[in-house]
């Protein structure tokens, strides 16, 4: 993508805040996530809980055309979602004493762990996901980062005498 493409797809995604609310607003009931896609080309999705069909849109804007694309079937909404993660996360704290976050992502309408242990850990918390799973009452997805090291130095006076 070159700079004015860039420039061009910036300026549709901030002209198209306005409409993307009024998406929010109209599918509020059934809004599974909404989010930008950039691939193959930039346009946004919108997923929406139960069947009824929705007929793909466009957004016109002064930068260009911002194609919106429906996808229904999701099991929840977001909503749904966040409030079963709140009421979960006093039990998944206890389970999880590592978990340093917790969030839906609208793309996949999992509900996602991140965890303060590295990727090798990945098979612990894998044996036991079905029991978090069932805590949640929803799909989870576990995101590993290391655990935060001390990255300051020690006073002088704590340091080792040479």
């Amino acid at each position: 993508m070159g700079l004015e493409e860039a420039r061009l797809a910036l300026a549709r995604e901030e002209l198209a805040v306005p409409h993307i609310s009024a998406l929010r607003s109209e599918f509020a009931e059934r809004l599974a996530g909404l989010f930008w896609a950039r691939s193959p080309a930039q346009h946004i999705v919108v997923r929406l809980t139960g069947d009824g069909y929705v007929a793909d849109r466009e957004i016109r804007t002064e930068a260009g055309v911002v194609p919106v694309r429906f996808v229904t079937g999701a099991a929840a909404t977001t909503v749904q979602l966040t409030a079963r993660l709140q009421a979960a996360m006093p039990v998944l704290q206890k389970l999880i004493p590592e978990i340093s976050g917790a969030w839906v992502d609208e793309t996949t309408g999992r509900i996602v762990l991140d965890v303060d242990a590295p990727q090798t850990s990945k098979h612990v918390y894998d044996a036991e996901r079905a029991t978090i799973e069932a805590v949640v009452g929803f799909p989870v997805e576990f995101r590993f980062s290391p655990p935060p090291t001390d990255l300051i130095s020690p006073p002088l006076s704590a340091r080792p005498a040479r």
